[in-house]
């Protein structure tokens, strides 16, 4: 069988596979915040603590989600330049793909910046766990439509 080599193409899809992959995980530890699950009284019957998994894993979302379209840089042909990954409207290749994902990057770029910045004690509760779900869902939603 004869090897194949991988393009920037190729490598770009992968990073974009694993951001989605990713992303799933993060959304399915967010569902266990939501439901109460206890990791002590339930499986594994130890403490852990998957709320700080769940601020890493969506460290590690943001990352590869700017590294899915930074990788574009290094090819060739078609030619992206930086104003194409940061306002991919009039883009070379599938400009439409392109900004969906690009309006789930800024989304999940906000979420994870909110977190981030989360006092300890916050004005109004209410609000930033609607905006948190609610920009989560819409960047959830547009990453395999991209």
């Amino acid at each position: 069988m004869p090897l194949t080599r991988i393009t920037i193409l190729d490598l770009s899809a992968y990073v974009g596979l694993l951001a989605v992959g990713a992303v799933t995980l993060n959304v399915f530890l967010g569902l266990l915040m939501a439901f109460r699950y206890s990791p002590h009284r339930s499986w594994p019957h130890h403490r852990f603590n998957y709320f700080r998994f769940h601020n890493w894993t969506g460290y590690f979302v943001l990352a590869l989600s700017i590294l899915h379209p930074a990788i574009l840089l290094l090819n060739k042909n078609p030619r992206f330049l930086i104003f194409d990954l940061v306002y991919p409207v009039h883009s070379p290749s599938q400009p439409l793909d392109n900004t969906i994902g690009a309006i789930a990057l800024y989304l999940i770029a906000f979420v994870v910046l909110t977190s981030y910045l989360h006092p300890s004690r916050p004005p109004s509760l209410e609000v930033f766990p609607f905006l948190h779900l609610l920009c989560r869902r819409r960047a959830f939603l547009a990453r395999p439509v991209h």
